[in-house]
């Protein structure tokens, strides 16, 4: 996501940053955990925050959800989104008041003896309010006691136009439409 922005938003955008907002770290998996947090009303942190950068004040702008997987959105029949980060993307709008955004990257795996490491091959992305138009169902996940929602892949667009919705503050359209709320999932 970094090394995307850096190319194709920051060149034409330079005013506008990524920051990373949740890091990846390993923590020791506490049963009740994520529902003691939404009792207390804390927000979940999104992957990242779009930042504009102002003389006075530097202003949040959107957010931005990252999640990866071995399988191009193109090849899909339906997105799986885990429940769980459904209600945390929901939370962050509710708490932040700002617009979010996902974004699926296919990974592959790249075999460099003695090790191996993840690569980055494609990459798609959608709003919030699109991905959740395009809801088809909840269900668990087939050989996991997980229940995530399935989404029709037609709400992503190619990596090239997310640099453009940027460009064109797309954003301020999605905020407005949002209105800080984003509407849970049919059961």
């Amino acid at each position: 996501m970094r090394d995307y922005w850096s190319k194709h938003v920051s060149p034409h955008s330079p005013q506008l940053r990524l920051v990373e907002t949740d890091a990846v770290k390993i923590e020791p998996y506490i049963i009740g955990r994520r529902s003691a947090r939404s009792k207390l009303g804390v927000t979940a942190d999104l992957d990242f925050t779009v930042i504009e950068i102002d003389d006075t004040k530097d202003r949040p702008l959107a957010l931005i959800e990252m999640k990866t997987g071995p399988g191009s959105v193109e090849s899909m029949r339906e997105f799986q989104l885990d429940l769980n980060d459904y209600v945390d993307i929901a939370s962050a709008v509710r708490g932040t008041g700002l617009p979010a955004y996902l974004v699926h990257v296919q990974v592959d795996t790249e075999i460099i003896p003695p090790t191996s490491r993840s690569v980055a091959v494609d990459m798609w992305w959608t709003d919030v309010l699109t991905l959740r138009q395009g809801f088809v169902r909840l269900a668990k996940r087939r050989d996991e006691s997980k229940v995530a929602g399935y989404f029709s892949t037609s709400v992503f667009k190619a990596a090239a136009l997310l640099a453009t919705e940027f460009e064109t503050h797309g954003y301020e359209l999605l905020m407005e439409q949002l209105a800080g709320e984003l509407p849970g999932l049919p059961a």
